[in-house]
């Protein structure tokens, strides 16, 4: 019997690290496809009405101006020294991340409508630059917004489904909120809710949204 040779030997040891690798590399797309799948099929959908609220610039927004656009969405108010600093840093840092998006824009609503006028807004996000001079490329990608106590109300608890104590007799049980980002997808549908101050729901919500902007290439 012929004795096989060393050059015979590497070539079947190539041939079969070759197919040892097309099939690790078609588990992997199959497992990348499923992730992705998962991504940008969310487990629900919940769609908002209309509303009607200012920006910073004193122009009126409504669900038409979402339309089209991904949309990470949070509710705040400017005089909290609690956890809504903590939550406009995180917002801005995914703000920096999206930030040559198009399709990725962000909300603040105030919860707090009587103090957060316009102007407090418009100062509000000079100090995490990003006022209408800063936001270069889009001066609406990060609008700020406020509009009647009742509007709020209806929008926070009815439609974006979040706890918002509503006492107007005691400010402070007025404006205990919920400190979640909420994610819409290009439909204004509520997709998913995550907590700013978990690390792995933020990189859940980067990748979520990364998915979707990836899916439509």
């Amino acid at each position: 019997m012929r004795k096989i040779t060393f050059i015979e030997k590497s070539l079947w040891t190539t041939v079969l690290l070759v197919i040892l690798g097309v099939t690790f590399l078609g588990v992997w797309n199959k497992i990348n496809e499923t992730e992705k799948a998962k991504r940008t099929t969310p487990a629900f959908r919940l769609q908002i009405k209309d509303f009607s609220l200012i920006n910073q610039y004193g122009v009126k927004i409504s669900k038409n101006n979402l339309r089209g656009k991904i949309i990470i969405a949070d509710f705040i108010f400017t005089s909290c020294a609690g956890q809504c600093p903590l939550m406009s840093t995180k917002m801005l840092e995914l703000y920096q991340m999206f930030q040559y998006e198009k399709d990725v824009h962000f909300i603040s609503v105030s919860v707090d409508p009587e103090t957060d006028t316009p102007e407090i807004f418009k100062k509000y996000a000079e100090g995490y630059g990003v006022s209408a001079g800063q936001q270069k490329e889009d001066s609406t990608k990060w609008q700020f917004v406020t509009g009647e106590r009742k509007e709020i109300v209806r929008l926070t608890r009815e439609d974006f489904k979040l706890a918002f104590e509503d006492n107007a007799d005691n400010a402070e049980e007025y404006i205990m909120h919920s400190a979640k980002f909420v994610l819409l997808n290009e439909q204004t549908e509520i997709i998913g809710y995550y907590d700013y101050d978990d690390e792995a729901k933020m990189k859940e919500l980067y990748f979520t949204i990364r998915a979707i902007i990836d899916a439509k290439k």
